[in-house]
């Protein structure tokens, strides 16, 4: 198999959506697994700004998150094969960024800042919290969310973005990280006091 080359956020209007059209989304999905390259770099066309975001807001380094999204979408070309429903797609392409964040979080001892003030606006990972509205509305300045997010534990940061952010419920969590429910839970009510904390610190 050739070595495949991700190109960061290429533009492709020409992507196929599953919602659009089903039936051609599946053949793309099918021939991607094939190992067509062109059929793959449609899927990435697709996915990337929501692996991008996802990646970034758990890491909160602009380079890891880079180094670590082309580490998902490599895994994911390596693995693709593998996937039963073609339907889930998207759901597993971050499973594999959540594992590989994961992964990275483990390994790291340190949390990094990283201001609003700092970010290009044309960037992917420019807009907080880009699909949440909860957030947004109990809290108004991004800033203070940015600097509040990159001071909190790893585990902690990562429980509760899962759940608040993307949906996760937390048994799904604890399967993603292989940790115990209750222990899910625990990162999240102490992320949630340690959120607020900081939060209320930089205001």
């Amino acid at each position: 198999m050739e070595v495949l080359y991700i190109v960061p956020f290429p533009s492709d209007s020409s992507a196929v959506t599953m919602k659009q059209e089903p039936d051609a989304f599946i053949k793309v999905v099918q021939r991607a697994k094939e190992g067509d390259h062109h059929a793959f770099e449609m899927l990435y066309e697709q996915y990337k700004q929501g692996i991008w975001n996802c990646l970034f807001y758990l890491i909160r380094n602009r380079e890891s998150a880079y180094d670590l999204f082309q580490e998902t979408f490599l895994r994911a070309w390596k693995k693709l094969p593998t996937i039963q429903n073609n339907f889930q797609i998207e759901a597993w392409l971050k499973q594999i960024a959540i594992h590989v964040a994961f992964d990275y979080l483990r390994q790291e001892k340190n949390c990094f800042m990283l201001t609003f003030s700092e970010q290009e606006t044309n960037d992917p990972g420019s807009h907080l919290f880009p699909h949440s509205a909860g957030f947004e509305e109990n809290i108004a300045q991004k800033e203070s969310i940015e600097i509040a997010l990159a001071q909190m534990s790893p585990r902690n940061r990562l429980c509760l973005l899962l759940h608040d952010q993307w949906g996760f419920s937390q048994r799904e969590i604890a399967s993603l990280l292989g940790i115990s429910e209750k222990s899910v839970s625990a990162y999240m009510s102490r992320g949630r006091e340690q959120f607020r904390r900081l939060y209320y610190q930089t205001k």
